[in-house]
């Protein structure tokens, strides 16, 4: 395998775990990313890695040492909140008894997107990804050439070329290309269906100085104000920040049809979202005042719970594209950088066994990805699973008791480990 280039198609945090496995094994690999350079886009939010997935993946990928210097595991907290800005639930009453040390196979530090993203990119050889390529088409080649694929590239303009194509030819392609795949059409006709929910996602800056009735409301970690088949989400991110999620259980085409104008009024926009959010506390309802000036819509999609695929000689998907879901279950980037880990040492003829030390195996190629396929097909379907749970009780007619019921079921065994 070490002689032949694997195709990974999208630099988002599977792609670039998936490139940084193949390099640490000797296989040549290469990225083709439709954004044109790594800070073209907002990158999100603040993640907590898993022990036993985002961790492992850090692990192997040589890694695990520069994230322990630069994640956090400060006191964290969880609290969902009514309408009105009473408590609802608080995660530090769940905590072990006085004495008594939480379960470390539970440690989950956390780290801002960006700063994982960024540690990422480091680590990859020069020149491992082409930035601004959008995927046009893939293709089988022709029967006598099986396990061979034509991908077509359009290469983004710069300020003195006009649009280029690019057409490529490989034996090994990876979709690491999101929930809108184009290399997941060639696998399966299913595409991610609506979940009812639009998220609209902004910020606050310098919270702690500038906003602190705000901070005494979100606490030290996530608040999840809900109601009404609504939400105000605030996560406190690093550098005094906090991310904003207000979600609204709509028809799909309510953002282009609800008249708020998104793009053009910024005034108009906190208009019209403080309507949507009409008998809720003023302490709540600040929050949309006084948050910085852009909103991004969301529509959250998923896959269905079980989603696969006919595994195919030479192509296969890892993250978003495999298994999309809802954010409610806060796993969709440990899955996609575990994926890539076992992807990865799948295509160099190693595994990893249930200690997460990696071991030579004895199972050709083919072989090797139809196991990884079917173990990611497994654990991917309980989390999908969790996460439409999760949703319909968070962004519910019932919440915030739906939510707090759920909740209190989860964290009987305790809060994760900080």
């Amino acid at each position: 395998m070490s002689s032949t280039t694997v195709t990974i198609v999208g630099a988002g945090l599977g792609g670039l775990t998936l490139a940084r496995v193949l390099q640490t094994q000797g296989v040549s690999t290469i990225i083709y990313e439709h954004d044109p350079s790594p800070s073209s886009r907002a990158q999100g939010g603040t993640l907590d890695i898993h022990v036993e997935s985002g961790q492992r993946a850090l692990a192997v990928a040589g890694l695990l040492q520069k994230f322990e210097a630069l994640c956090s595991r400060e006191q964290d907290s969880m609290t969902i909140r009514d309408k009105d800005g009473s408590l609802a639930f608080n995660d530090a009453e769940f905590g072990p008894p006085t004495g008594e040390e939480r379960d470390p196979e539970r440690d989950r530090p956390e780290i801002d997107r960006g700063i994982l993203r960024q540690l990422l990119l480091d680590s990859l050889e020069p020149g491992t990804i082409k930035w601004g390529y959008t995927l046009r088409n893939i293709a089988r080649a022709s029967s006598t050439e099986q396990g061979l694929y034509h991908l077509t590239f359009e290469r983004a303009p710069t300020s003195s070329s006009s649009p280029e194509t690019e057409i490529i030819t490989s034996t090994c392609v990876v979709g690491a290309d999101g929930a809108w795949s184009r290399v997941r059409n060639l696998l399966s006709s299913t595409i991610p269906s609506y979940t009812g929910v639009i998220l609209l996602e902004c910020e606050l800056m310098d919270i702690d100085t500038n906003h602190p009735d705000i901070a005494s409301l979100i606490g030290a970690g996530s608040m999840y104000a809900i109601s009404n088949n609504k939400a105000i989400i605030a996560q406190r991110n690093s550098g005094g920040r906090a991310k904003v999620y207000l979600a609204l259980r709509v028809p799909r085409g309510w953002v282009k049809e609800c008249g708020i104008p998104f793009e053009t009024d910024v005034d108009g926009t906190r208009k019209g979202l403080l309507k949507c959010f009409e008998g809720w506390s003023e302490g709540l309802r600040e929050i949309i005042r006084v948050c910085e000036p852009r909103f991004i819509p969301r529509t959250i999609v998923a896959l269905e719970p079980g989603f696969k695929w006919d595994s195919t000689d030479g192509i296969t998907l890892i993250g978003d594209a495999a298994h999309v879901m809802s954010p409610f279950a806060g796993e969709g980037a440990n899955l996609a950088m575990l994926d890539a880990t076992e992807l990865g040492l799948a295509l160099s003829g190693r595994s990893m066994d249930k200690d997460g030390k990696v071991v030579d195996v004895q199972t050709d190629r083919q072989t090797a990805v139809k196991e990884f396929e079917k173990a990611m097909w497994e654990r991917a379907e309980e989390a999908a699973r969790e996460s439409a749970i999760n949703l319909d009780l968070f962004i519910s007619e019932r919440a915030p008791l739906s939510a707090v019921e759920r909740m209190k079921e989860v964290m009987s065994g305790g809060p994760p480990l900080q």
